[in-house]
């Protein structure tokens, strides 16, 4: 199993991966699984690949610099986002969750305190509720508690702090 910033040929068979688990599996209307953010170009995808094949994905979002696409880990806050996070059917329960998400939580360790970046970054994701155990085991806490609901499916908002030390 193979983690790592997923190449521009990977990106059709992220888009397939996410299609199949959100899309068809979810009943997550077509219109809010892909959107803009998508291809931002400080948007950062990440692929679990097995001899190649995508088994897994999740996407990296700097919502303190959305628009400052010079600079995708800071110095603002160093407020980060993994969402579209996907293991597919075939593969579930095999560890990939878990591998990709520490995977990518190495790929912005890797990034903190570069080039005037912040050195401490929050991750924040909105995990079904369904999930929040598993983000939990991987040091996630809840925010607040107050489940809401996205594309029908009940979330709950968690977080985690990394930084360049803790790898």
């Amino acid at each position: 199993m193979e983690i790592s910033v997923a190449s521009p040929q990977q990106m059709p068979h992220i888009y397939n991966l996410r299609w199949r688990v959100f899309v068809e599996e979810q009943q997550v209307p077509f219109l809010l699984e892909l959107d803009a953010r998508d291809t931002a170009p400080d948007t950062i995808h990440v692929a679990a690949t097995h001899h190649g094949q995508v088994v897994g994905t999740a996407r990296i979002l700097d919502t303190a610099t959305l628009a400052d696409t010079a600079n995708p880990l800071g110095p603002k806050t160093g407020t980060l986002h993994i969402g579209r996070v996907a293991v597919d059917k075939a593969w579930r329960g095999q560890g990939v969750g878990r591998k990709l998400m520490e995977g990518a939580h190495r790929i912005i360790q890797g990034k903190l305190g570069a080039e005037g970046s912040a050195a401490v970054a929050q991750v924040r994701l909105d995990a079904q509720v369904q999930a929040q155990d598993f983000y939990a085991s991987l040091g996630y806490r809840v925010l607040d508690g107050h489940q809401f609901m996205d594309a029908g499916i009940a979330h709950v908002e968690m977080e985690l702090v990394l930084s360049a030390e803790n790898q």
